[in-house]
């Protein structure tokens, strides 16, 4: 019995996001990181990274995580010097994060550690197959995303580093 066209590309993409979520990254992570910084941390750093600051409050919104974690998570930040808070004048209860050289350094390391892995691997394509590969993913990506609202996440770490080449700005139409 033959396998359908749909349920390999189903079973390949699992296979890819696990590749890329449980060694890519995880990998990228370790390498570039302290041991003791968490994957929740880390993204704390990417968000402030791609927005400047933000308060405590609308990270644990993002995050989905409580307030009081996302507090805790920004207080071993702080104690690392990977961030800064400050209360706002205007609503003492406001306390935004913002990041710090040390918190820099580590995502770019990582994003250059990112960026080698994918060029290791990337260097096998011919020019072609590369632009067909970034087009289908980019479609793919699309399609997939035509009835999703709840992309806040994924566009926050982002920094808008692709610009017009984001597929999720294409489908939210503002990253």
């Amino acid at each position: 019995m033959a396998v359908s066209i749909t349920k390999i590309i189903a079973e390949n993409t699992l296979i890819l996001s696990q590749i890329i979520q449980n060694i890519c990254e995880k990998n990228c992570l370790k390498q570039s990181s302290p041991d003791f910084l968490t994957k929740t941390q880390f993204t704390i750093l990417k968000i402030l990274c791609a927005t400047g600051s933000c308060s405590i409050s609308k990270l644990a919104n993002v995050l989905h995580i409580s307030r009081a974690a996302a507090s805790k998570n920004i207080e071993i930040l702080v104690k690392n010097g990977f961030v800064s808070r400050k209360v706002i004048e205007e609503d003492r209860r406001t306390v935004v994060v913002e990041l710090l050289n040390d918190g820099i350094a580590v995502i770019k390391k990582y994003d250059n550690l990112r960026l080698e892995n994918q060029e290791r691997v990337l260097k096998k394509f011919s020019k072609t197959e590369k632009k067909e590969f970034a087009k289908l993913l980019g479609k793919y990506i699309l399609l997939y995303l035509e009835n999703e609202t709840n992309t806040d996440l994924i566009c926050l770490q982002c920094d808008g580093r692709i610009g017009e080449e984001c597929s999720l700005g294409k489908h939210k139409s503002n990253c």
